[in-house]
């Protein structure tokens, strides 16, 4: 559906949607599908179709299709998503953005704790690392143990919420972040991170946990009515 409709009262449904899209929405948050559930039918091109079990009728109707092919929106969001399972490992330092070596060693001992890099943004003087929140703790610990040359202080950032809209063609059109940002800043919502790019269907910004309920109703408001 266009939100969760624990947070918002008159979500809409999604009548097809592209593997991509899916997979984006399933690991931001939305619970319908596990994110790996498109591995093994991709290559196939084999659709997914979902049904709503408590409104199951003889015609065997979908409710949404999950395929190869897409549709774009005219306002290009389909859907907008969120999580409560992130945290933010930080490194900080006057020269971690230009010190050979550093997210070498940063990636390479979180892989020794078994810890999964969710996703890295990164500055001249720090670099933010999401990962699940029961593995921020962990992290922290071997982070501060590892010995990393230039690195002042390192922290944990926990409380936060992942919100994330998705949509082919998100990159393409014009002003789909300045909608986003702006329905947000109504409410006086601060955002702490912003990531786009690196999905063409995905784009996502972190906000401290108790607003995000409100940055959901927000965007969702901008781009359902």
């Amino acid at each position: 559906m266009s939100a969760d409709p624990k947070l918002e009262q008159n979500p809409a449904p999604i009548p097809y949607l592209g593997y991509n899209e899916a997979a984006e929405l399933s690991y931001f948050g939305a619970r319908i599908l596990h994110p790996r559930t498109f591995e093994p039918v991709i290559e196939a091109k084999i659709p997914v179709r979902l049904f709503n079990i408590n409104d199951f009728s003889d015609d065997l109707e979908p409710v949404t299709v999950i395929r190869e092919e897409t549709v774009i929106r005219e306002d290009i969001i389909k859907s907008v998503t969120y999580s409560d399972d992130f945290g933010i490992l930080q490194l900080h330092g006057a020269g971690v953005g230009i010190k050979p070596g550093i997210m070498a060693k940063v990636t390479t001992t979180l892989n020794d704790e078994q810890i999964n890099i969710k996703s890295i943004i990164t500055s001249q003087t720090s670099i933010n690392i999401l990962l699940s929140h029961h593995d921020l703790e962990k992290g922290l610990h071997a982070a501060k143990n590892a010995g990393l040359a230039a690195v002042d202080r390192i922290a944990a950032v926990d409380n936060i919420s992942l919100i994330a809209v998705v949509g082919e063609g998100l990159l393409e059109k014009p002003g789909i972040a300045a909608r986003v940002f702006s329905a947000v800043s109504k409410h006086h919502i601060n955002i702490r991170m912003i990531s786009a790019g690196a999905s063409s269907v995905a784009s996502y910004f972190i906000i401290a946990k108790h607003e995000r309920e409100e940055a959901v109703k927000s965007i969702h408001k901008e781009f359902f009515g």
